[in-house]
């Protein structure tokens, strides 16, 4: 067989379907990021995508295609704190406790993860392949490296590290925005609001900005959309997301 074909004989090549584990948002074996300012439910955002993949439920209204296994690497939050989250957010969010937990101390590289650290990198993808799950949460990014984060060629190898690591799964990550500049020009961007080099977001296949009371999504596949959204819970204890404006 040609190794180069024409545009009409490429077109009769065979290829698989696309496959989705939350559709149009996160591709099976593809790559999304959920990121906002701190405090805002980043965190809870991604812990009820992960519910829904394990369920096979939807996410504020967008349908998981595939049910499987996942994991969340919780590398921000201290063990008692994200314990304690977790038994408080259950009850109102199902299969969230079926959603298989791991951390720093638990992967062994207390009290600081590095993916571009190789023992740490193996230790992750051991670890991952023993469960197979469909996808991987990695919570946050800024704390699963070593590199300079403004830097486009050190957060390229860190996305390569972690995609190698968790593969074939897909990877969800949640991250951090940039601090807004102050001058009266300055418009949101999803695009350009995360924090870092701008070479993560041009890997990803979906992008959810979370707000204090919406989410703004744009991804390979889907238009750029907004929608309002409110968080049910109190202070440092946030449950859920809702879809729409709060009741009353």
């Amino acid at each position: 067989m040609n190794q180069i074909v024409s545009g009409t004989d490429y077109l009769t090549l065979p290829r698989p379907a696309q496959t989705w584990l939350i559709e149009p948002l996160i591709p099976a074996g593809g790559t999304a990021l959920v990121y906002g300012p701190p405090k805002v439910g980043k965190s809870v955002a991604a812990m009820q995508m992960a519910a829904a993949v394990v369920t096979k439920s939807d996410w504020l209204g967008y349908p998981a295609r595939t049910q499987g296994p996942v994991v969340y690497v919780q590398l921000d939050n201290p063990r008692s704190l994200w314990a304690d989250r977790l038994k408080e957010a259950s009850p109102r969010i199902p299969g969230l406790l079926d959603v298989m937990q791991t951390d720093r101390e638990l992967l062994d590289t207390y009290p600081t993860f590095d993916i571009l650290n190789t023992q740490h990198s193996d230790i992750l993808t051991v670890a991952l392949r023993e469960v197979n799950p469909v996808l991987v949460v990695v919570d946050t990014l800024i704390k699963s490296h070593s590199a300079k984060e403004n830097d486009p060629t050190e957060m390229t190898a860190v996305l390569a590290r972690l995609t190698a690591a968790v593969r074939p799964a897909a990877l969800l990550i949640v991250a951090h925005n940039k601090k807004p500049p102050t001058n009266d020009e300055w418009k949101p961007s999803v695009i350009h609001d995360n924090r870092g080099a701008s070479s993560v977001v041009g890997e990803m296949d979906g992008i959810i900005s979370v707000h204090k009371t919406s989410f703004s999504i744009v991804g390979r596949a889907i238009e750029d959309t907004d929608f309002t959204a409110w968080l049910e819970g109190e202070g440092h204890h946030p449950i859920m997301w809702h879809r729409g404006k709060k009741p009353g």
